[in-house]
């Protein structure tokens, strides 16, 4: 702010600005509005043309693992297996692990050892193996009217920490790793004409099974969501065919007897259903995370648009106003400082609170605030705090992964409880793009952001405003330029995606505050691009209305043997480690579309251009031709193709070995049950 005075060659006054007000903008043009609509897009549940009614499954044969709720379903599906003709295991919580009969065992759920021991009592020891595993424990979630603050995350550190803890014990076992795990929850999903209850505090175990999907794909189900209406008996019966069914789907949800599956699709945006967007200027709008990259440009725009008055809350703590000159301005506590005194120089008060969202006492803070009248009622609230983290699952525990869900699960949570009677014109919740696609390494982060996609949901649901929005990757501010781990969240910018510059995210902010849909993705993805590059990955059923790509398949089969499948295969078992090489470098150049004599064997594979969705289409190709078991972990971790030629040859030999041995003493490996043939686990990372 100050005052402009423009001169002539002669020095004269031609004109006088009193008071003028600037601020930065970007240097590259916005694109335009109707660009910035087809990078919004929704998840919508359609009818499962698969859906088999009430039709007898037969089940002989089967073992399954139940991880039984305490609300019935699960009791009732151990009894339900059992008269299909299989053999299910029932698994509840409990303080010591206990083995009460031959089908009941009780676990802690906090204890991974446990899990590890579970199954090896029922696999290891009888020489059997699993073929279904079905995780309830979810279903255990206090209903949303009586849930505190405590108890939610209670339930996100066991129900999400107890799913985390047996994707890793299946991931270590020979015995489990043909079989499907299902994660399950009931009405932790949004039905189409939004009528059922809704359990948001359910939601976060579908971020984390988004991303074990990706990186657990051999063992990998599905994620189930019951209708909140139905008895346990039809619940039962229900996910029995719905776990029976020939797999494409892997997103399900049950509503009045029928199978809903999710498609993601263009967000519909009417303009004659656009509406006016007022901000006022004698209240306050509190963003979390306001002195954060992305939260900070919301903040100044929200002072474009006529605000002034801003409650900001963060976790730096800020020295008194005296010592802010003496403080490094390139340093991260001076850019804060600096983005206070941005947001000043526009005219707005910034009252700032220092804590974490997730504190109880930060709430108390800023209502005894609002109380005395330091500040305005709150018109609106922007809740953009969070932290990232990139850790595969089976590096993971419980606690680290509650620690990077906590500011958006109890930090919303808490926003919601104690704003929900005032009458705020705008409650937007900052989600991420992990919360709907597959995002490999950052399960704790996306379990995070469908929480707040579901709590939305919720409070729409309720007569409240709310809008989830899920951002792609930030070209100029937030997580992926100011983070810890940029070069990692930079490998999620795929081919065909781009980035999101600071004016078009606040552009595509204000559209959406104008439409005002529940959820929506904001993707600026070039979808025939996307679809070349990862052709595998984009047939998919879940992405059936964006690529419109006709018949859809799980994997892509190369049931042709023009790179010398079978000759690699003998040769790797033989301990020929340069046909090995050859058949990767064949294999890679294809994805990478480019020719096998461009592709350097001794260079990490993220160095060649390689992806995460990528190291899935590779990942596929190597369980079919080779019949190993390959994580998509060590595909993206560094390794170049020559290490992992040496590391699949030592596999493919330890396996054929291990074959023999059991032939001798009568015992048998199971079936992968995406594949034909054997198949060898890596084991766990």
């Amino acid at each position: 702010m100050g005052d402009v005075r423009i001169l002539d060659e002669a020095e004269n006054l031609v004109s006088e600005i009193i008071g003028a007000q600037f601020w930065y903008i970007d240097r590259q043009p916005s694109v335009k509005t109707a660009d910035i609509r087809r990078w919004m897009h929704e998840i919508f549940w359609e009818p499962d043309d698969k859906d088999p009614g009430s039709e007898q499954i037969d089940l002989s044969g089967q073992r399954w693992v139940i991880f039984s709720d305490n609300e019935g379903v699960g009791e009732v599906l151990q009894s339900y297996v059992n008269t299909c003709g299989g053999i299910a295991f029932r698994v509840t919580q409990g303080q010591e692990y206990r083995r009460e009969n031959e089908f009941h065992w009780r676990l802690r759920p906090l204890i991974p050892e446990d899990f590890q021991r579970f199954f090896a009592d029922i696999c290891h020891h009888s020489g059997q193996t699993v073929h279904k595993v079905v995780h309830l424990w979810k279903l255990d979630v206090p209903a949303p009217d009586r849930l505190t603050a405590g108890q939610l995350l209670h339930w996100q550190l066991v129900g999400c920490g107890s799913a985390l803890y047996v994707i890793q014990a299946m991931a270590g076992m020979e015995q489990v790793k043909a079989a499907r795990l299902f994660l399950i929850t009931s009405g932790a999903q949004v039905s189409p004409d939004m009528t059922s209850s809704l359990a948001p505090a359910q939601a976060s175990l579908w971020g984390l099974g988004r991303t074990a999907a990706i990186e657990h794909a051999q063992f990998w189900g599905g994620l189930i969501d019951l209708d909140p209406m139905a008895s346990p008996e039809s619940s039962a019966m229900q996910l029995v065919q719905a776990m029976e069914s020939d797999g494409a789907e892997d997103q399900m949800i049950i509503r009045d007897g029928h199978r809903l599956v999710a498609r993601l699709r263009p967000l519909e945006i009417s303009g004659s259903d656009l509406r006016s967007l007022n901000i006022h200027k004698d209240g306050s709008y509190l963003v979390t995370g306001g002195l954060g990259g992305i939260g900070f440009e919301t903040a100044r725009w929200l002072g474009i648009k006529g605000a002034r008055h801003l409650i900001l809350v963060g976790r730096t703590s800020l020295p008194c106003r005296e010592e802010w000159d003496q403080t490094d301005s390139e340093s991260p506590l001076g850019r804060r400082i600096e983005r206070i005194r941005t947001l000043e120089s526009l005219g707005m008060e910034a009252t700032y609170f220092c804590g974490d969202i997730s504190d109880i006492q930060v709430f108390e803070q800023i209502r005894d605030a609002l109380t005395n009248g330091e500040v305005p009622p709150v018109n609106g609230i922007v809740h953009a705090a969070g932290v990232g983290q990139y850790e595969p699952l089976t590096g993971q525990s419980a606690e680290r992964m509650l620690e990077v869900m906590r500011s958006k699960v109890i930090g919303g949570w808490l926003l919601h409880g104690s704003f929900r009677d005032q009458p705020i014109d705008f409650f937007v919740m900052f989600s991420s793009i992990s919360s709907m696609l597959n995002s490999p390494f950052m399960g704790a982060y996306a379990a995070g952001n469908t929480f707040l996609d579901a709590l939305a949901a919720y409070r729409r649901w309720e007569g409240l405003p709310a809008i989830s929005v899920s951002w792609g990757i930030w070209s100029e501010t937030g997580m992926a330029v100011e983070g810890d781990r940029v070069d990692g969240d930079r490998q999620f910018l795929l081919k065909g995606a781009g980035t999101i510059s600071n004016q078009e995210g606040l552009d595509a902010l204000e559209l959406l505050l104008r439409c005002n849909p529940v959820h929506s993705g904001v993707m600026p993805i070039n979808w025939e691009e996307w679809q070349r590059a990862y052709p595998a990955f984009s047939s998919m059923h879940f992405f059936k209305d964006i690529t419109n790509s006709g018949e859809f398949t799980q994997v892509t089969e190369h049931t042709d043997d023009r790179y010398g499948r079978q000759a690699a295969r003998e040769a790797a078992t033989a301990g020929d480690v340069d046909s090995l090489v050859d058949y990767m470098t064949r294999e890679i150049a294809e994805v990478l579309k480019t020719t096998p004599d461009r592709v350097e064997v001794d260079v990490p594979l993220p160095a060649l251009g390689f992806d995460s969705l990528m190291a899935i289409e590779i990942k596929n190709r190597v369980e079919i031709d080779l019949q190993v078991v390959l994580s998509v972990v060590n595909l993206i971790g560094g390794k170049s193709i020559h290490q992992l030629s040496e590391f699949l040859s030592e596999k493919l030999m330890t396996g054929i070995k291990g074959a023999q041995d059991r032939q001798g003493t009568g015992g048998g490996r199971s079936m992968n049950s995406h594949q034909d043939g054997k198949v060898w686990e890596e084991g766990a990372l």
